[in-house]
């Protein structure tokens, strides 16, 4: 798999040939991130992409969200198995998620982010 690279914007990188590709399991975990910080609906060619965070933050009940979170990892490209998908909503209202997964390169990956 080879997926473009991000800046800390999280803009597409150009400009530096390979440097600008992410390979392996490096390029799987930025697509699984991606992916869980878009938006529903956000992306103008797959409206149906995304995860519905306006909607599933408000819950007391997290098990939706797990539920979303998990469906939108296993949906990625080349990952095989999905382990444990922990979140976690501090008082000031920052979300951490955490994830391990298996891929088509190896058995474990752990992964995760601050939104």
């Amino acid at each position: 798999m080879i997926f473009r690279n991000l800046d800390i914007n999280h803009d597409f990188t150009f400009g530096r040939g390979k440097q600008d590709y992410l390979t392996e399991n490096t390029a799987i975990m930025k697509n699984i991130e991606t992916t869980l910080k878009t938006f529903y609906s956000e992306c103008f060619f797959n409206t149906g992409f995304g995860i519905a965070w306006f909607s599933l933050l408000g819950q007391k009940n997290t098990d939706l969200l797990l539920l979303s979170l998990k469906t939108a990892i296993l949906n990625c490209e080349n990952v095989t198995k999905i382990g444990d998908v922990l979140f976690h909503l501090n008082a000031e209202r920052v979300a951490t998620i955490s994830y391990s997964v298996s891929t088509i390169y190896s058995q474990s990956v752990m992964g995760g982010f601050v939104l």
